[in-house]
């Protein structure tokens, strides 16, 4: 297995890891064009573990703002298959340092609160709790 930055030719496989990861519908491949274009995107956060045939099986994404020096891992994802092995936490370490390094002097991340595994393993890593969130979502095509 390897840590690495991520590459357009990891979406494919990219965009299946983290349907995996979260029970959901795989999203265009477009979808992760778009966002590794943007403005607000930097390659150096955007981490995936793959194993040995290419396929990404373990993926972080850091975000970071110079302005506040604040920075946001999210999403964190692995392939059910690919659990409990460390590959998270070899991940959003890595993250970590790499946002340390740019300046960052906080680090924000999310899960739900039935997440005990993500929980656990961001609480060993030094996280702590400052409350809960609800997220709210408004789909502008179906308005």
């Amino acid at each position: 297995l390897e840590l690495r930055p991520v590459r357009p030719s990891d979406f494919p496989s990219l965009a299946t890891t983290i349907a995996a990861a979260f029970g959901t519908k795989p999203k265009p491949v477009e979808t992760y064009t778009g966002l590794h274009a943007g403005a607000y995107h930097d390659g150096d956060f955007d981490l995936v573990v793959t194993a040995p045939d290419e396929d990404v099986v373990a993926a972080c994404t850091g975000w970071y703002d110079p302005g506040s020096r604040t920075a946001l891992i999210e999403p964190v994802s692995c392939h059910p298959g690919y659990r409990r092995r460390g590959l998270a936490r070899a991940l959003v370490s890595g993250c970590m340092d790499r946002l340390a390094l740019r300046g960052a002097r906080s680090i924000h991340l999310n899960t739900t609160h039935e997440n005990e595994g993500a929980r656990d393993l961001y609480r060993s890593l030094g996280f702590q709790v400052t409350g809960f969130d609800r997220d709210w979502v408004l789909d502008l095509r179906a308005t």
